[in-house]
């Protein structure tokens, strides 16, 4: 891998608005992996997952980060959407890294102590803490 000189990192959504129109149903977790073409995880590494809603379109996006990965390399994305009545779906998609960024690592993914990647929709307080629900789960602004 290359040098640290560019930012190797980016957003992606996915718009799940009609999949849930359809069935009626609120988006609740989003997962994602990264493999390489022999199912092995890589360095092309998830940082976060998020649910994001836009209040005025009323579209809901599953958002995943990704950084770092190998210059001329293809990974395979596996996204997994579950909704609240525990409807499930599996996107695979297939990420490319850009020969021309000269390679980079991922930059570091803010965490809470016990590693859970925190997004940048989740809830801090002024004292710079994360709000979290009772189950220890993040708050986050849709």
């Amino acid at each position: 891998m290359g040098g640290k000189s560019k930012c190797g990192n980016l957003d992606y959504a996915i718009d799940c608005t009609a999949w849930l129109r359809a069935g009626n149903d609120t988006l609740a977790s989003v997962q994602a992996w990264v493999s390489d073409g022999d199912g092995a995880l890589v360095v092309l590494s998830p940082g976060w997952s998020s649910i994001m809603r836009d209040a005025g379109s009323g579209r809901v996006y599953a958002v995943i980060w990704l950084g770092g990965g190998t210059p001329s390399s293809l990974y395979s994305v596996e996204i997994v959407l579950t909704t609240l009545s525990g409807r499930q779906i599996t996107a695979s998609v297939y990420m490319p890294v850009n020969a021309l960024s000269g390679g980079t690592d991922a930059n570091p993914v803010p965490g809470l102590s016990d590693g859970t990647p925190i997004p940048p929709n989740a809830i801090q307080l002024p004292d710079e803490s994360i709000l979290l629900d009772d189950s220890g789960e993040l708050l986050l602004i849709a």
